[in-house]
């Protein structure tokens, strides 16, 4: 049985890294939204925490994202 899981979480993970990415047209975000969401997935499907956890852990990320962007210290990245 082949198992298709992790290529499901990581396109899932690309998808929201790629909307970052064209929000903030910063590769470094959307890179970061990428290994976050992916990481924050995985724990949550190894029952590491439950559903709040997880979309707490989403929507802070978007917040540092957004401070990161607005305070200018991704100035120097892509």
């Amino acid at each position: 049985m082949q198992v298709i899981w992790p290529w499901l979480l990581t396109s899932h993970a690309f998808t929201h890294a790629l909307m970052v990415y064209l929000v903030t047209h910063k590769l470094s975000l959307a890179f970061a939204e990428l290994v976050v969401h992916w990481l924050t997935d995985f724990g949550k499907c190894e029952k590491w925490y439950g559903f709040h956890m997880d979309q707490f852990i989403h929507v802070a990320s978007k917040f540092v994202w957004a401070a990161l962007l607005a305070t200018g210290a991704l100035a120097f990245l892509p």
